[in-house]
């Protein structure tokens, strides 16, 4: 359970990280005599943005993966002969 919660803490941790230099969230602060602000924007539009890129981007591996390759000369099939009709 542990080892757990420590995994689930470093995720949060890099998806903070993340996050903040990919412009999904902003902190900024403000002062006054004896009180201190901080506020936090979040950039639901800039998320979407990243995560399209993201799923055309795999997407775009996927499929290429996935197509046939052409035959090569170096294929144990290629140049054999069928000799079952003789």
């Amino acid at each position: 359970m542990r080892a757990f919660l420590i995994l689930v803490g470093i995720v949060v941790t890099v998806l903070l990280v993340v996050g903040f230099f990919r412009g999904w969230f902003n902190v900024s602060g403000s002062t006054s005599s004896h009180q201190v602000g901080a506020r936090l924007t979040v950039h639901p539009g800039k998320m979407e943005s990243d995560k399209n890129k993201a799923a055309r981007a795999v997407g775009i591996h996927t499929q290429t993966a996935a197509s046939p390759r052409p035959a090569t000369s170096t294929d144990h099939h290629a140049g054999s002969v069928d000799r079952s009709a003789e």
